[in-house]
């Protein structure tokens, strides 16, 4: 055998791998590697290793799926590829993660009140009526018409007061609360 590029094989499977069929294997490959590789000449490094890896293989045994072979091949070099061009500080050592300095729900616990104490100071800057409507909203689920009814006060000024006090909650909690879709 010479090399990939010249197509001359000899053994078990010489027969699938004639100059024509690498030459089409080669722009099928480069074409999938481009897809999976930024560096162009990665790509001719890639393609000319599997070639070669292919011929080899083919030296060796008769290779039933040439092509599905050598894309294989070529799947495998580049998550080598990959692995050596990764960062290394990439990924945190798992032994970093073994000991927990904090148990969550000791964690979740403090937060927990924190976020309560911050709640009630905020709810207590709320104008009275705004509040009350907000409790009775909120808190004992009313609906805002049998809000407007209670405290004599339309149904749009029950959205207004709850517009308003939700505004200013949010103002003052939403960097603490954590947002979730």
């Amino acid at each position: 055998m010479e090399t990939a590029r010249s197509g001359e094989v000899d053994g078990p499977g010489a027969e699938a791998l004639r100059a024509e069929a690498l030459a089409a294997y080669r722009g099928a490959l480069t074409a999938f590697l481009a897809r999976r590789l930024r560096d162009r000449s990665d790509v001719e490094d890639v393609v000319q290793e599997a070639l070669t890896k292919l011929v080899l293989a083919a030296r060796v045994r008769a290779i039933r799926e040439p092509q599905a072979y050598l894309f294989q091949i070529a799947r495998n070099l580049v998550a080598d590829h990959h692995r050596r061009t990764a960062p290394d500080d990439l990924f945190e050592p798992l032994a970093l993660w073994d000991e927990v300095p904090v148990q969550p729900e000791q964690e979740n616990d403090r937060h927990q009140v924190d976020l309560q104490r911050l709640f009630e100071a905020a709810l207590d800057e709320l104008p009275p009526r705004c509040r009350e409507v907000f409790v009775l909203s909120w808190f004992d689920e009313q609906h805002t018409w049998s809000i407007a009814l209670r405290l004599k006060i339309t149904p749009r000024m029950v959205q207004k007061h709850m517009a308003k006090a939700l505004a200013h909650l949010h103002a003052r909690l939403g960097d603490h609360v954590e947002h979730r879709a």
